[in-house]
């Protein structure tokens, strides 16, 4: 084995092994479940589809070894360590230098995000991989060029071709995002013979064949397909588009303060990414690179870098919210790749000027080789905590705990990724209580649904079928998303119908809680990862009510008062407890309502995200209405469609009833003039 050979399979081991003893080896969060089923069960996931992950989960799922959770997640692990591979290609290629190529793989290999998405089964380290897997065949094509090597030049024009096509059937947006900086590269060849693109368009459409198994193998009813049979050609343009995703992906409420927000967020990741010392060497190797990379392929890096940061913030149209932040970061990661480059040419311009200088001595060579290993130490110290998640079971400790609360033979109304995915892994997959019927509320996922999406006329209308189902079916109906309290029975994590109580009813029936749960959740400081920490918050707020009644019954449990004081630190949940003592008129826990509210008002000024400051809002102009201050009242909910213009805010309905009841048409015209007729219908407000 050759040297070569031997430094290739040192960095593909290295960040392997590291990722394996990392991850999680039951369900996690994100898209982890939804994949890791998709895969299993040789299913289509959510658009665009993801074909080719699909396929290749499915070969990692058959893997003998460990949980099924494991062994998609090894998918992960796999090529991330083959981009680690392509970039220690690439960087000794540009730099002939293995040390520095190991310095920037392996700091791009330990970054938080990278690292993060190489652990769990999600897309986005494919798409790293085949990114820079182009990058790399192109710029070798570019350099063939100079040589005259006409026919090797060829065939890897043709070679990378089948590679671009086969990335667009993992995350085809990111991939065209990222093909300007790649025609950069291609594009000394195109000009010099432009009849080179159409002969290499049979080798693009080679590369989409995942695309047609997915349409083939939607139609054979497999156990996981998200919208049922893709079977006509405005069905399958639909879901390649994602166009169900349109109002996520361009928030009506989004604004250029969030774009702003993105903009620092995403500078604050970059450095967190290398740590300090490392995005110093990213800063310097901006400079460094006119020194010793060809201005094709500096203008490559640039294109690639800003379309990866700057313009994904443009195009997207986020509202700057914790969550948000969790999905945008891991659409950076070639731009962090890229970044890892300029790391490697900030080090090779410090090691020629330390070569040049009259301090040059083996020993100061060994210096130099110390610091670099320092450097990827540091990286990787630095962010092990955050992905060191080998004894990580958040996601397979709710699903059994909701999955054993139900009773025999009932039924399970899925609404939300997190919970179809650990729910639907821990069901499906472990067979814990098969009994349960699972089923996606909107009929999305799981081959047991109501209705096909894809023929019903508009959303009213599948409500109407699940609302039919669920007065007629025998067996008990539970759900875990109930927006609008349908459903009257709260068992804390579920819901249950009760046909005899009145729907819509605020004071629900309560049931006790599982305390052991709660003292799980409680006991989980310091959570890293911004999903579980999301869920968390999710889970106390939905208790809210339960502790408060547990406080009225006199209960003395020391745990109770421990949540009750976690509750008062996030807004969301602190205002489920306020509403709850409302309705109560249980003034004197925990201070009373004005001390409660005081708190919330705090929390109110420091919280980033809208729906929650929203909501509130609506809340202090309900409390002012009960105190007949109506003029406070209605600056609250105006203040509230202000931080969150978007048709979740019910406050909207709320001010445009008072502006009716009171006749003041030029307030209600001004008021719905910012919103299209969508919001008019969702609300039934008559012009």
């Amino acid at each position: 084995m050759n040297r070569i050979n031997i430094h290739l399979l040192a960095i593909f081991i290295i960040p392997l092994l590291v990722y394996l003893f990392s991850m999680p080896l039951t369900v996690a969060l994100e898209d982890d479940g939804i994949f890791i089923l998709s895969s299993y069960f040789n299913g289509v996931s959510h658009p665009p589809g993801y074909p080719l992950h699909s396929l290749l989960g499915k070969l990692f799922s058959l893997i003998p070894v460990s949980t099924v959770a494991a062994r998609v997640h090894a998918l992960s692990s796999f090529f991330g360590a083959l981009t680690c591979v392509i970039l220690w290609l690439l960087i000794n290629d540009l730099l002939k230098n293995k040390l520095i190529a190991y310095v920037g793989a392996l700091s791009f290999a330990f970054s938080t995000t990278f690292w993060s998405q190489a652990i769990i089964a999600e897309v986005y380290t494919l798409n790293t991989f085949f990114f820079f897997s182009l990058f790399y065949l192109l710029w070798k094509i570019n350099q063939l060029e100079t040589t005259n090597t006409t026919d090797k030049s060829r065939q890897l024009i043709y070679f990378s071709a089948f590679i671009f096509g086969l990335s667009l059937c993992n995350h085809w947006p990111l991939i065209l995002l990222s093909s300007v900086s790649l025609l950069i590269l291609i594009w000394p060849r195109l000009k010099s013979s432009p009849s080179i693109l159409f002969k290499s368009i049979p080798f693009i459409i080679a590369g989409l064949l995942p695309y047609a198994w997915m349409v083939y193998n939607s139609q054979t009813d497999p156990v996981i397909s998200f919208s049922g049979p893709i079977d006509s050609w405005e069905i399958f343009v639909k879901y390649i588009a994602r166009t169900g995703y349109a109002g996520i992906d361009s928030s009506s409420s989004a604004g250029l303060a969030d774009k702003f927000n993105f903009l620092i967020f995403y500078l604050q990741e970059l450095i967190k990414q290398f740590t300090y010392l490392g995005f110093l060497f990213v800063v310097l190797g901006l400079y460094a690179q006119f020194k010793y990379f060809q201005k094709p392929l500096i203008y490559a890096l640039f294109v690639g870098f800003f379309g990866n940061s700057f313009l994904l913030l443009l195009l997207l149209n986020f509202d700057f919210e914790i969550l948000n932040t969790a999905i945008m970061s891991v659409y950076f990661l070639i731009s962090y790749g890229i970044a890892s480059l300029w790391l490697s040419a900030g080090l090779y311009h410090c090691y020629i000027l330390l070569s040049e200088s009259n301090f040059s001595t083996p020993e100061t060579t060994k210096f130099f080789t110390i610091a670099c290993s320092l450097l990827v130490i540091l990286v990787f110290t630095t962010n092990l905590s955050s992905n060191y998640r080998h004894n990580y079971d958040w996601g397979s400790r709710y699903a059994h705990t909701v999955l054993n609360s139900l009773p025999k033979d009932a039924v399970l109304l899925l609404g939300g990724d997190i919970e179809i995915g650990t729910i639907g892994y821990t069901s499906l997959i472990e067979s814990v209580r098969p009994d349960v019927r699972l089923l996606s509320k909107i009929s999305l996922i799981f081959r047991d649904r109501l209705y096909n999406p894809s023929l019903i006329k508009n959303k009213e209308e599948g409500a109407a079928i699940l609302k039919n189902y669920i007065l007629n079916e025998k067996r008990p109906v539970y759900t875990n998303d109930d927006p609008n309290n349908e459903f009257a029975n709260n068992h804390w994590l579920t819901k249950s119908f009760n046909a005899e109580a009145s729907s819509g009813d605020t004071l629900l029936h309560l049931y006790s809680l599982d305390e052991n749960y709660l003292l799980y959740i409680y006991q989980q400081h310091n959570i890293t990862d911004p999903w579980t920490n999301f869920h968390k918050k999710q889970l106390l707020t939905s208790a809210a009510p339960f502790v408060i009644e547990a406080k009225l019954a006199g209960s003395t449990n020391k745990l109770l008062d421990a949540i009750i004081i976690e509750i008062m630190n996030d807004l969301d949940s602190l205002q489920a407890f306020i509403e709850h003592l409302r309705v109560r008129q249980a003034l004197d826990v925990a201070g009373g309502i004005d001390s409660l509210v005081s708190k919330a008002d705090a929390l109110y000024l420091t919280s980033t995200d809208k729906p929650p400051k929203a909501n509130y809002l609506q809340l202090r102009a309900i409390l002012s209405h009960e105190k007949n201050d109506n003029k406070a009242a209605e600056n609250y909910l105006i203040e509230s469609i202000k931080v969150w213009p978007n048709t979740e805010n019910t406050s909207f309905k709320m001010m445009a009833n008072i502006y009716t009841a009171d006749g003041r048409i030029n307030e209600y015209n001004s008021l719905i003039e910012d919103f299209d007729a969508s919001v008019i219908k969702k609300y039934h407000i008559n012009q």
